[in-house]
């Protein structure tokens, strides 16, 4: 079924025009993909099935910039309802022709519409705080990184209480390198690049502008929303699929197991308590602030990472940190040649 729902004063018209009417159909044209991006776009799949299938309360995914709807029969396979939002309307069209309604077992859906609009969506199918509960919206292929107004969406998801999985480019050099040679394909001209502290950012003469994000920043960025980054695949080695849980929902930090990097995860030790084996060094020290927050009627979850450049200065940093925010628990990421250990520690 394809629905039609009014688009809020928001700045899409370049998104419309770049994909919608120039070269953005390209991007749904697998002739136009590169081996690093084809590989990118295959390691998606056989993550979300492993997000879903540990997830078996999800019942909902809404797919943002679905385009044919690539996900829908998977997301059926899985026993789950699909919701597919798209901005341009061929694409809505193609994607419900693609994907018939009668050739699943669960319900699915195209509308052409912009995120924002999800609660009218949600409430149109008479949602319920249980239902929402049970939602999980999905951005592929670095859609997260497209959208300029990306904290009115996350300020509105967030309200919803639905989870969000993101499939993004990371800010490494190879994988900067594969989309710039992908974008010049699909016929992007006067491409550059910038990096800050929020990622790496790709233009064109197009008006075409996105970002591959650096990840502390948008595990901050996502926190301060109230989202809990909960599980993490890595994606070809240029990008990662995570699964950001709403604030308010129990469960603990974990990360893919199998064949991509593993981490540990331990209960809260204090400070006092934490040794270091030889070889491995603290390259990040995440804050969690859970205090409330006037402006979330929730409580708003601060996140605030401070990068660390020698092991030796963790406990430096913990106490500073601590009597900064008068906050008992940060979260250390430990990085090794082998593998990655997310450890809450106890500062008092």
């Amino acid at each position: 079924m394809t629905h039609t729902l009014p688009i809020r004063s928001l700045p899409d018209s370049v998104v419309s025009d770049v994909y919608g009417e120039k070269f953005g159909w390209r991007m749904f044209d697998s002739s136009f993909l590169t081996p690093a991006i084809a590989d990118f776009l295959a390691a998606e799949k056989p993550a979300i099935a492993a997000l879903l299938v540990a997830r078996p309360h999800i019942r909902t995914v809404v797919e943002v910039g679905c385009g044919y709807g690539r996900f829908a029969p998977l997301v059926a396979d899985y026993g789950r309802d699909y919701i597919g939002l798209d901005l341009i309307s061929w694409l809505v069209e193609l994607g419900t022709s693609a994907n018939p309604a009668s050739a699943a077992t669960t319900h699915r859906d195209f509308i052409a519409t912009s995120v924002l609009n999800l609660g009218h969506v949600l409430d149109a199918k008479g949602f319920s705080g249980v239902d929402r509960a049970n939602t999980a919206v999905f951005l592929p292929f670095n859609c997260l990184g497209n959208i300029t107004y990306l904290d009115d969406i996350l300020r509105q998801l967030s309200a919803l209480g639905v989870d969000i999985i993101a499939s993004l480019f990371d800010t490494s050099v190879s994988a900067t390198a594969a989309r710039q040679v992908y974008y010049a394909r699909c016929g992007l001209s006067a491409i550059t690049t910038e990096l800050n502290n929020e990622g790496t950012t790709v233009t064109s003469a197009e008006g075409f502008d996105s970002i591959g994000f650096d990840t502390a920043h948008i595990r901050a960025r996502m926190a301060a929303h109230g989202y809990r980054t909960d599980e993490v695949h890595t994606l070809a080695g240029i990008g990662h699929m995570t699964y950001f849980t709403a604030g308010k929902k129990s469960g603990g930090t974990r990360r893919a197991s199998g064949p991509m990097p593993q981490g540990r995860y331990h209960p809260p030790i204090a400070m006092y308590q934490l040794e270091l084996a030889p070889g491995r060094s603290i390259s990040a020290v995440y804050w969690l602030d859970t205090s409330a927050s006037a402006t979330s009627p929730t409580g708003l979850l601060a996140f605030e990472c401070v990068r660390i450049a020698k092991s030796a200065d963790w406990k430096a940093a913990v106490s500073y940190l601590s009597h900064v925010h008068d906050c008992p628990v940060c979260v250390l990421e430990l990085v090794t040649d082998k593998d990655t250990v997310f450890l809450p520690v106890r500062t008092r």
